[in-house]
């Protein structure tokens, strides 16, 4: 798959137009897929929500995932590719928000934002020319791998490929922008569009790492090997002056200091940085890892609930979460296919021992920063218990599963393992009633672990979108659309249809014998 295609060199008999199909770096051409111009102004084409739709016709559009002040309030890191980060400690950035410039996500666990507007950078990805990096890691796999925002800042001579988000660029490379729609400054480097970025966001204090500004030997210098270019037929390290930094880069950053100072806190952590124009503060060693949960879900594939989970991915990556939303083959019918929650629980509790794990029903989406998430330590489960009273008006309360909370542990794989047999010994019986009568009713304290403790969850984290926003007394955090009461029927006529297509082919078949 290509990451980026040089467009400047080919043009196409249609209009002149840059052929995408044509000179694709290290890669060799794309049989099929469409050209397309390239836009050229500040602000992103509009796009249909790009992963379900036809994905050859461009990148995807930043505006679907992030908006402006999402991250309104809350620290964030951004890093970049000073040398000053050779033995920084890149744990220490675990589950923070943050935006990482070009090949920060080497080192990082899972950074918020991929962010770059560095050709070079995605050439060299293009080619594999990095190998195995830092790391020891396959570079462009680790990158193809990472399933967050890989966002890179357009430019109208190269062309992006369809899994990678695009933002505008502001003409003038002196200004920051107000807002993502118009675009991000430019600054003649990628650290500066991420701080625009962080900005954009809300981001507050915003923290600079690797922002060194200095290069060695009279030559820039980075964290990582320096970038490949390719002299002729010989592929050989580039360097330039370091007088990038003095003439360019640093002039770029102070154009905007009283702008950028007068909207957050901005720190650089690297006192040494001939960056003068941000606080500076001695504080990189004092940074401590967030425990955040990795998101899970599932949905049935050819449903509407294909589209649906793409609102749900979108508002995880926002936040920068990590996730796992993978697509099933339907089991049969709606009910069958809510059983299979505790099974793929179970299967994701064995995959990530030692991890806190959230799971989202398909429809959910999260509204704003979910703050109750990050080192939760309260119970070994949680999930919400909603009051609420039956036909006969008898007040009683209902488990709610569509968010839950739990740490991937001994006792929480007992609970999950009893819930994932009860459903398969009662087919006809919903899973969430399933849930419910186990922590009601049974006691797994005859097992060798023991019983999980459960914990409650606000209402805010579980919020049916037509029913409960009059129970809470603030903005909902997680929200749930019933997307069952659109979509049940539909699951359940395809499978009603696909079993009756499985009669007729049996019976053309002729592989049946009639009895008088």
């Amino acid at each position: 798959m290509p990451i980026l295609t040089k467009t400047k060199a080919n043009r196409h008999r249609n209009g002149g137009r840059p052929d995408p199909r044509t000179r694709h770096i290290g890669a060799g051409p794309l049989p099929g897929r469409r050209s397309r111009p390239c836009n050229t102004s500040p602000q992103p084409a509009t796009r249909p929500n790009s992963r379900t739709a036809d994905t050859n016709f461009g990148p995807l559009n930043i505006e679907d995932v992030l908006h402006d002040g999402c991250w309104r309030g809350r620290p964030c890191f951004v890093i970049g590719g000073g040398p000053s980060l050779k033995s920084f400690d890149w744990d220490r950035l675990t589950g923070h928000l943050s935006i990482g410039v070009n090949r920060a996500f080497e080192r990082m666990h899972h950074p918020s934002i991929i962010y770059s507007m560095d050709h070079l950078y995605y050439r060299n990805l293009e080619a594999d020319s990095y190998g195995d990096g830092e790391c020891g890691e396959n570079v462009r796999q680790r990158f193809l791998d990472y399933n967050g925002v890989r966002l890179w800042i357009h430019t109208k001579d190269w062309y992006t490929a369809p899994d990678i988000y695009e933002c505008g660029r502001l003409a003038n490379s002196d200004r920051m922008s107000e807002s993502i729609k118009d675009g991000l400054g430019g600054g003649n480097n990628s650290g500066f569009g991420a701080l625009n970025l962080a900005i954009i966001l809300g981001a507050d204090p915003i923290y600079l790492l690797g922002f060194d500004m200095k290069g060695s030997a009279g030559q820039n210098d980075w964290w990582h090997k320096p970038h490949i270019r390719r002299n002729k037929n010989a592929l050989v390290e580039h360097r330039a002056s370091d007088g990038c930094y003095k003439l360019s880069f640093i002039p770029h950053f102070k154009k905007i200091s009283s702008w950028a100072n007068a909207r957050a806190k901005i720190i650089n952590l690297n006192p040494d940085s001939a960056i003068d124009c941000f606080r500076k503060e001695d504080g990189a060693d004092k940074i401590t890892p967030v425990d955040r949960p990795i998101v899970i879900s599932f949905f049935t594939k050819g449903t509407g609930y294909e589209t649906e989970v793409e609102n749900l991915r979108n508002s995880v990556m926002r936040y920068g979460l990590e996730h796992e939303i993978v697509g099933i083959a339907s089991r049969g019918n709606w009910l069958e296919n809510c059983s299979y929650k505790p099974r793929f629980i179970r299967e994701m509790l064995l995959k990530h021992p030692g991890r806190n794990l959230l799971w989202l029903d398909a429809d959910a989406r999260i509204q704003k920063y979910p703050e109750l998430l990050d080192d939760w330590t309260e119970g070994d489960v949680a999930l919400h218990l909603r009051q609420k009273r039956d036909a006969k008006g008898i007040l009683g309360g209902e488990v709610l599963s569509g968010t839950i909370l739990m740490r991937s542990n001994e006792k929480t794989l007992a609970l999950v393992t009893r819930w994932r047999d009860r459903c398969i010994e009662s087919p006809k019986e919903w899973d969430q009633r399933v849930l419910q009568h186990i922590i009601e009713r049974e006691d797994l304290g005859k097992s060798d672990v023991g019983w999980p403790t459960i914990a409650g969850l606000p209402a805010e984290y579980c919020c049916i979108s037509d029913t409960m926003m009059g129970e809470i007394d603030s903005d909902p955090v997680i929200v749930h659309y019933q997307a069952s009461r659109r979509f049940r029927a539909e699951v359940n006529a395809q499978a009603a249809a696909a079993a009756l297509a499985a009669v007729k082919a049996w019976h053309l078949s002729g592989k049946y014998q009639l009895y008088a």
